[in-house]
């Protein structure tokens, strides 16, 4: 028979592995956003001009979003509300492209109004799921690596179909029902205490809400070191993900294809997230965090020699390891280096390097393609990633006085 503690811990891991399963299956289908504004008609340029301008209002409100949820100690309601205005926004997008079509402007202020809630949901998510796995023992990555299955099922049928079963409007129609059945995992609680079932923790966090102080993420060493680094591990979903038709295209691919390619590149991120909940019981999160880096570095410089499908499936080998490192060993590496009570700010202040790789990557990233191709473009990113990692690897020898909780993650190899 299992113990009360057990079938709460299962029924947690249930719960979080389906918000997960079908926060990314909500992604999989935005993912196409930049292959439907192609076929509305824009460049490059404008492209990237726009994800750009959306990234920076995202950017302005992020903090906010990190503060409120602190505040209200309720990481799962902001993320709600960010999470169903992002995808009922996404699905007016086939209707202002049949109404005003070509007019940029329209489209210019639909994307700012659209990143002002997506920007910030995914690091809210993370603070919510891994504040209640956390205090359970459960580590992040045996959830989180069913948020990359649940885009690569999606992501692999797009890839298939649209085009051919479906129109592209049609899947951004899909997102109405995705975020109605989202909502009512999220809210769905058993009447049960993780304290009745004897789990150490919980009784300080329900008995004591300690005052936000941002003081302490701003004198916090290792998160400063971690975030400097986290704009290279960032390229690829802020930067590589919106400029990867073009990417398909130079190496003589189907853009349609884009599905197809990043569906298998998210099985390759469970396995890694399978290996790196593994690996991070036995070896400190911050030495298992080199290895993204030095992955998606390669991942960036091996697009040069792209000249077929079989090719970038190859290279996303690499791309595929080092997001599932990334997506879910990074964020318990926050929680793992700061105070509880500055958790979701520290993760939307990820979530803000993300951003700023997305202002400056795509508004620059447009034009270097128009000017001198993709190749150039990635081949750059591939030596600033490697450039950061080296600088993080340098960092551990001034981060000795470690910031943040003991003990927080069980396992986690950290102590």
């Amino acid at each position: 028979m299992k113990s009360e503690k057990q079938k709460i811990i299962i029924r947690k891991k249930v719960k979080y592995s389906a918000v997960q399963a079908l926060y990314f299956a909500v992604f999989a289908v935005a993912m196409y956003q930049t292959v439907f504004l192609q076929e509305v008609g824009f460049t490059s340029s404008q492209i990237g001009m726009m994800v750009a301008i959306g990234s920076v209002c995202g950017l302005v409100t992020m903090p906010l979003w990190g503060v409120i949820s602190d505040r209200l100690h309720s990481a799962r309601g902001t993320f709600l509300v960010t999470i169903t205005a992002t995808a009922l926004l996404y699905s007016t997008l086939p209707l202002f492209g049949r109404m005003v079509g070509k007019t940029a402007i329209v489209f210019y202020l639909l994307m700012a109004i659209i990143y002002l809630f997506r920007q910030p949901a995914n690091s809210l998510m993370d603070s919510w799921c891994i504040s209640e796995l956390s205090p359970l023992g459960v580590g992040y990555g045996s959830v989180r690596m069913f948020g990359s299955l649940g885009f690569s099922v999606i992501a692999i049928l797009l890839g298939v179909w649209v085009g051919k079963v479906v129109k592209l409007e049609t899947t951004f129609y899909t997102l109405i029902p995705m975020a109605l059945l989202l909502l009512v995992v999220s809210l769905y609680d058993k009447k049960s205490t993780v304290n009745d079932a004897g789990t150490e923790g919980e009784t300080e966090t329900k008995e004591e809400k300690k005052n936000f102080q941002l003081s302490l993420l701003l004198t916090n060493k290792p998160l400063i070191c971690y975030l400097i680094y986290a704009f290279g591990l960032y390229i690829y979903s802020s930067v590589t993900v919106v400029f990867f038709p073009y990417i398909l295209t130079a190496s003589n691919c189907d853009p349609n294809q884009v599905g197809l390619v990043t569906g298998f590149r998210a099985l390759l991120e469970i396995l890694a997230m399978y290996a790196g909940s593994k690996m991070a019981k036995k070896i400190p999160l911050r030495y298992v965090m080199i290895l993204p880096g030095v992955l998606f570095g390669l991942e960036n410089m091996l697009y040069m020699f792209a000249s077929n499908l079989s090719h970038i499936m190859l290279i996303m080998i690499f791309s595929g390891l080092a997001g599932g490192f990334t997506y879910s060993l990074g964020p318990s590496y926050i929680y793992e280096i700061v105070p509880e009570e500055v958790s979701s700010t520290a993760q939307t202040g990820n979530a803000m390097i993300m951003t700023l790789v997305t202002v400056v990557g795509n508004a620059a990233g447009g034009y270097i393609i128009h000017a001198w191709g993709v190749r150039v473009l990635t081949t750059g990113c591939g030596i600033i990633i490697l450039a950061l990692t080296v600088f993080f690897v340098s960092s551990f020898g001034i981060n000795r006085q470690r910031a943040g909780r003991s003990g927080v993650l069980k396992g986690c190899g950290q102590r």
